[in-house]
Order: structure tokens, then C-alpha cells, then sequence
């Protein structure tokens, strides 16, 4: 009996040291990620093979000034394809549900999340940022596609 419960505490021991390694690794890859930009939160590494696709997600909550949408929809439009950006989806049809929204929604697909974060950052996409300025309330986010 006593071996049994020597073998047990040595597995468990093992199991322990395991857990603390992964957790260590994915916590510098987390901070590695945080520091090229403190916006990105990870949830999960990559797991190697192809890069993960990176998604815009913008749903707009209101439209207060459309002037101001125009601008900036004539010059994102641009600042997106020069980034690499396809529109997936824009002003289709939407159901909500749940505490969902039946407004203004856009799905823009991009061959990486860092390229997705590249193209939001970009000189190009700030300007039109800047016309949009008060004109939307929206939700916009850029989430990392599944391997």
C-alpha cells in the first residue's frame, strides 16, 4: 500500500509540473502578443500549420450623422482592400437574437488576425476614422478565425 500511494503522489506531482509548464508557456506567448499590441487578447495559441484568418466585426448601434458615414465609407472602402480585407457581409439581411441587434453589420475577412490588426492601425484607415469621428455608435472588433 504504501508504494501505491508513493506511485500516486509521484504522478500527481508529475501532473502538477506538467500543467505549470503549459500554463507558463502559454502565458509568455499571451505577453508576446500583448506587447506588439496591448488591444490583442488571446484566449488560445496558434496551434501551428496555416495561419488563422482574421475577422472585422462591426455592428452599428446608431447612425447619427450620415454625412459622416459616407466619409468614411469612401475612404475605408479603399483603406481596407489596400489591407489586404474582403467584405464577407455588409447591409444583408439580419435576424437578432437575444440582446442582438438588427442594425448595420459587416463582416470583413483578412488572410491573418495581424493583418486585420494592420489594416485598423493603418494610416490610411486611421483617416477615415477620423471622418467617421461622432457620426456611429458601433461595436467593432477583430476577433482571430479558428485554425
Amino acid at each position: 500500500m504504501p508504494e501505491d500511494r508513493a506511485y500516486a503522489t509521484a504522478a500527481l506531482v508529475g501532473i502538477g509540473a506538467m500543467a505549470i509548464t503549459t500554463l507558463t508557456s502559454l502565458t509568455l506567448a499571451h505577453r508576446r502578443s500583448s506587447e506588439a499590441n496591448p488591444n490583442v487578447r488571446s484566449t488560445r495559441p496558434h496551434t501551428g500549420g496555416s495561419m488563422p484568418k482574421g475577422y472585422w466585426v462591426s455592428v452599428y448601434r446608431t447612425i447619427s450623422d450620415p454625412e459622416k458615414l459616407a466619409a468614411y465609407n469612401k475612404l475605408a472602402a479603399p483603406a481596407v482592400k489596400a489591407g489586404g480585407g474582403r467584405v464577407l457581409a455588409r447591409d444583408s439581411r439580419v435576424v437578432a437574437y437575444e440582446a442582438g441587434i438588427a442594425e448595420r453589420t459587416i463582416l470583413i475577412e483578412f488572410d491573418s488576425f495581424e493583418q486585420a490588426v494592420a489594416a485598423r492601425e493603418s494610416a490610411a484607415y486611421q483617416e477615415a476614422l477620423a471622418a467617421l469621428s461622432d457620426g456611429v455608435e458601433r461595436d467593432f472588433r477583430i476577433v482571430e478565425g479558428l485554425d
